[in-house]
């Protein structure tokens, strides 16, 4: 005898109809990469003495990662930042993070605009 039944060779059930596929998902990812156009810094600490961001600094450098420090007023005292970046995207400060956590510093990362 022989079968003529052809279903286990049919295709599981596709679309063939455009009105049957959601697209309103589809390109939602792709808009909120678009319009997210945020930047990333890191910042490995935050100190009262000058010479001890410059340290830090100077730790941070040997990992390879360029690192600056920045002068900021809090609450009536002088504090030193010591900071990286910009980064273009949150992936690349991670990654940069992942390197200074390496060398034992941990930083903290900032979004910015």
């Amino acid at each position: 005898t022989t079968n003529t039944d052809t279903s286990a060779s049919k295709p599981a059930d596709v679309a063939t109809n455009t009105k049957d596929i959601n697209t309103d998902k589809v390109s939602e990812p792709a808009k909120i990469v678009a319009s997210d156009n945020a930047r990333y810094m890191l910042q490995a600490g935050s100190f009262e003495r000058n010479a001890d961001a410059e340290n830090l600094k100077a730790r941070i450098a040997l990992s390879g990662e360029p690192a600056r420090v920045e002068q900021a007023e809090v609450n009536g005292k002088t504090m030193y930042r010591v900071r990286l970046g910009p980064y273009p995207n949150a992936e690349a400060a991670s990654t940069a993070k992942t390197n200074l956590a390496q060398q034992g510093i941990k930083a903290d990362s900032i979004k910015i605009k």
